[in-house]
């Protein structure tokens, strides 16, 4: 069943619309998911990791967040940022796991501040490395001559 099923899922024609479903899910997620799990960018959400996490880094985050949107009907004319992406989800990874080690002791903490903001702490860096792989795949996939264009 599983073998049938990725079979269809790396069949030339579902690739292009799995890839672009794959980008605008991946965006709305980070959107949505940091929107929610920060209490709607409350004061206190930044605290935590303001390396990464200040106000300026959260519009970075979003601005990320929207521009594989807006690619992700042409990703195949532009692949190279499809690496790009890719990069950015491991490095929000890498950060995620520097803080988890030196400072997942704090996470009791956040909980008491903020239930939802302890769970986007606990979970973002594992949320962004699994786009990362996603993006990663989509490179790969996207040297596809068959994904050249995307059929409507």
């Amino acid at each position: 069943m599983l073998k049938k099923l990725l079979h269809i899922l790396n069949a030339p024609s579902y690739l292009p619309h799995l890839i672009v479903w794959g980008i605008k899910v991946s965006s709305l997620t980070s959107i949505l998911f940091l929107t929610y799990f920060s209490d709607f960018f409350s004061a206190t959400f930044s605290q935590w990791y303001p390396e990464v996490f200040s106000p300026f880094g959260i519009v970075i985050f979003l601005l990320w967040s929207c521009a594989s949107w807006l690619i992700a009907e042409e990703h195949h004319q532009v692949r190279g940022i499809l690496i790009i992406f890719a990069l950015q989800k491991f490095a929000y990874t890498l950060s995620w796991g520097y803080w988890f080690f030196y400072r997942s002791a704090t996470l009791s903490e956040i909980w008491t501040n903020s239930a939802t903001n302890a769970i986007f702490y606990a979970f973002y860096g594992l949320i962004e490395g699994i786009m990362g792989l996603f993006f990663l795949w989509a490179f790969v996939q996207s040297k596809n001559d068959a994904l050249q264009h995307l059929p409507r």
